[in-house]
């Protein structure tokens, strides 16, 4: 689940996923997740024998399967009542 904690009750948005998780295990993998990993953090990974064979870390891939975002019903005042999930269809194709 992603969301806002910061978020005031009924004003916030969220997303629910149901995923299925892998392990890379093939290098070329490794080494692009490393790379876009290192631009977001700014700073390269230096050492892709730490995520590989008898290395430590291990780098996953999650794919999602299904998922949610959130709605709310508000009362004739705007006040929130409840907060449910609608399923997002056809993700995969955009």
């Amino acid at each position: 689940m992603i969301y806002n904690p910061m978020a005031k009750n009924g004003e916030g948005q969220g997303l629910y996923l149901e995923t299925s998780v892998t392990m890379l295990s093939e290098l070329d993998e490794i080494n692009n997740a490393l790379d876009l990993l290192g631009k977001r953090r700014g700073k390269p990974f230096g050492f892709v024998e730490k995520f590989t064979g008898n290395g430590s870390q291990r780098i996953y891939k999650a794919t999602p399967e299904k998922m949610w975002i959130n709605d709310a019903d508000q009362d004739a005042d705007g006040d929130f009542i409840r907060d449910y999930r609608i399923e997002v269809q056809n993700f995969r194709e955009t």
